[in-house]
């Protein structure tokens, strides 16, 4: 995938349009220092822009590979322009992740796209091993990584809502004493 390529596709057509959306997945994570490899990109999407955003993909000849209430998956059939997931963001929990979603450079300051915050990119990342338990240790090994490339910065308590959510307060307990907070 050409990631500036398709980036520069997408992010100046959101901005154009006004569309609320964020930076998830393995590339939001590389932002974050994170590093690990990834050859899709994600992104959290205001549900009222589900419409628009199927044609413009189907305009440019994207593929919907899976859908659900949830989530929409494309494909190109160009490998240059890769796979592209969105999560759609319509329940309050994931209203208030594209809320905070900060704008951050990339490819040397030329696009600036807005990404999650580390906590919210935790809060997916929880949701998804609590979905899926086959996840868990991967997803545990990610919410470790970004907690420790950004500890100076992380708000415990927003970090706290989602575990509460899903039930899991020995484990936000467990992390805070991992990392003497």
């Amino acid at each position: 995938m050409d990631f500036k390529k398709v980036f520069t596709k997408l992010i100046e057509t959101f901005k154009k349009n006004n569309i609320e959306y964020a930076l998830i997945g393995g590339f939001a994570l590389g932002i974050y220092g994170v590093i690990r490899a990834t050859a899709d990109l994600g992104f959290l999407i205001n549900k009222r822009h589900e419409d628009f955003l199927k044609e413009f993909m189907a305009k440019n000849l994207y593929e919907v590979i899976y859908e659900s209430e949830n989530i929409i998956q494309f494909d190109h059939p160009a490998k240059i322009f890769g796979s592209i997931d969105f999560l759609y963001a319509f329940r309050a929990p994931s209203l208030e992740m594209l809320k905070r979603a900060v704008k951050k450079k990339l490819f040397d300051g030329k696009i600036t796209v807005k990404i999650l915050i580390p906590e919210d990119l935790i809060g997916l990342k929880i949701q998804s091993f609590v979905n899926n338990p086959n996840r868990k240790i991967f997803e545990m090994e990610d919410i470790k990584n970004l907690i420790a490339a950004n500890q100076k910065n992380i708000n415990w308590e927003i970090l706290k809502k989602y575990f509460v959510l899903f039930k899991l307060n020995s484990l936000y307990k467990k992390l805070r004493e991992d990392f003497n907070v």
